[in-house]
């Protein structure tokens, strides 16, 4: 449990502390990821109940995704940048809340209750949080002229989402955190940190690499999955460019109108040699070259292409790509399709299996791959040598902007040193490189961090100073800290319950399969 907490609060610590701050209503949203859709199933239900509404119903599914949206409008101010699946999940678990209010008979909500939850919503809040009573009167104003949703709807969202949120304080329950649980989250959450990093260019360290052959043909052993050729299709094409089709538009001084019609020419000649390719039912081979050549055409040649991407001769698009995919030998020819200068017919001429190509036909690429692996290793062997570097330089006393640029000329790489004043995880430094803070955990006063890396960097984080909070149970930081983790706790319970209500309630009135 520990564990986790440290995880969840340590990857997202701000983002869940602004949560737990915020209005509690909208909780559940955290696992909304895990709540199954509706599916297509069969397009002959007409009927697909849901706690009494009809998922099946255009009208039904619209009012419970609108009145979803102004709920997240009225308490967060946005709809919070959830995509449509986030929406209708939210949507789902809000009439599953609804629908255990009526089991256990939770009361209408009242003209106070509804008084003082407007006053706590997002929308009518100022910049301090406070309520705005010029901002509600204004919503209030605007509602009357809105042809959509009206003051009678929003009344009536307003009065379900605090009997939702009675609903979810049932279903929350204590939140039990252990002791050691708070102190973990407390000293994560309130240590001071006073820190000097060095940032060490990846791109200025170049070793010097020069394999031999027996180092890439061990590492090609060991990687041959990188270079599997897959199947392909060997293929060819009959080319109609629009450039050739140009002197034939009139009536345009338009280029770019004229280019247009010279590609739609282009398209029809393509297509008719497509129509009469089939009259002919020609066998594959040497009936078709003499008809190209009565025809004075040519097949241009393709490189192997896989059948998911085409031919990147021809753009590589999807319809090209698909077209190609459905060519053999007793279909060798396809019709008319768009290419970026025009149209062409594809012809096939081979399908080629997949294949694990010799060593010596992607020796460059192997050479290159290897060079990337063994560089990358040797950046992890000098972080460790940079480390022991600053330790012993830092600890014979010299600063540690001297002792990154000592470190800096030993091994010929470029570091770059920046010191940041003291600063808890609630608000770190802005231009603090993400990956260090990954380095607090295992870091004491006085110490060096192991390297920590992201795609061209490396950083490795000296804690000049460090000072934990008050840990005793009796301080306020510590209640303060408490609570927010078993709401957090609670929320989550929540969450997980109305989310397996979903599920079970979906799954009750799914279609049969036939």
């Amino acid at each position: 449990m520990i564990s986790w907490i440290q995880r969840s609060f340590q990857h997202h610590f701000r983002v869940v502390f602004a949560i737990l701050l915020a209005v509690t209503i909208v909780s559940f949203i955290i696992t909304i990821g895990a709540t199954p859709g509706i599916g297509r199933g069969d397009r002959r239900v007409v009927s697909r109940d849901f706690f009494g509404l009809n998922l099946a119903s255009r009208d039904d599914m619209m009012r419970m995704t609108t009145d979803a949206g102004i709920s997240l409008e009225l308490q967060l101010g946005s709809q919070s940048g959830l995509d449509d699946q986030q929406m209708k999940n939210y949507a789902m678990q809000r009439i599953a809340a609804l629908h255990l209010a009526d089991q256990w008979h939770v009361p209408q909500s009242t003209s106070p209750e509804m008084t003082d939850f407007i006053k706590g919503l997002r929308v009518f809040a100022d910049k301090d949080g406070a309520f705005d009573k010029a901002r509600y009167d204004s919503f209030r104003a605007s509602l009357r002229n809105s042809p959509g949703s009206t003051e009678a709807d929003i009344s009536r969202v307003i009065g379900e989402d605090i009997r939702m949120q009675k609903v979810e304080l049932l279903l929350d329950g204590p939140g039990y955190v252990l002791p050691d649980d708070v102190k973990s989250q407390l000293a994560i959450a309130d240590t001071s940190w006073t820190l000097s990093v060095a940032t060490v260019d990846y791109a200025s360290f170049q070793p010097d690499l020069k394999p031999t052959d027996a180092d890439l043909a061990k590492f090609y052993q060991e990687n041959d999955f990188r270079y599997q050729i897959p199947a392909r299709i060997a293929a060819g094409y009959l080319d109609f460019a629009a450039a050739d089709y140009v002197s034939q538009v009139k009536g345009t001084g338009d280029a770019k109108a004229k280019l247009e019609q010279a590609k739609r020419l282009a398209a029809k000649a393509a297509s008719d040699m497509a129509y009469a390719l089939y009259q002919s039912k020609l066998p594959y081979g040497a009936p078709l070259d003499a008809y190209l050549l009565a025809h004075k055409l040519s097949l241009k040649p393709l490189a192997p292409f896989a059948a998911e991407a085409g031919p990147a001769e021809l753009g590589g698009t999807p319809e090209v790509a698909e077209t190609a995919a459905a060519l053999d030998k007793q279909h060798y020819f396809s019709e008319a399709v768009a290419t970026p200068d025009g149209a062409a017919i594809l012809i096939w001429k081979d399908s080629l299996p997949a294949r694990k190509p010799l060593l010596a036909e992607v020796k460059d690429k192997v050479k290159a791959d290897y060079s990337d692996v063994e560089r990358r290793r040797r950046f992890d062997d000098l972080g460790r040598t940079l480390r022991a570097t600053l330790q012993a330089r830092l600890k014979s006393g010299e600063t540690f902007d001297k002792a990154a640029a000592t470190a800096a000329r030993s091994q010929s790489v470029k570091i770059e040193s920046k010191s940041f004043p003291a600063f808890t995880l609630r608000t770190p430094p802005k231009d603090l490189p993400q990956p260090a803070l990954g380095k607090l955990d295992a870091l004491d006063k006085g110490t060096v961090s192991e390297m920590a890396l992201d795609a061209d960097k490396g950083y490795l984080v000296y804690a000049a100073d460090k000072k934990l909070p008050d840990l005793s149970p009796t301080g306020a930081e510590f209640a303060q800290m408490r609570a927010s983790i078993a709401a957090f706790m609670a929320q989550r319970g929540a969450s997980s319950y109305l989310g397996e209500l979903v599920a079970q309630e979906l799954k009750r009135t799914e279609p049969p399969v036939k």
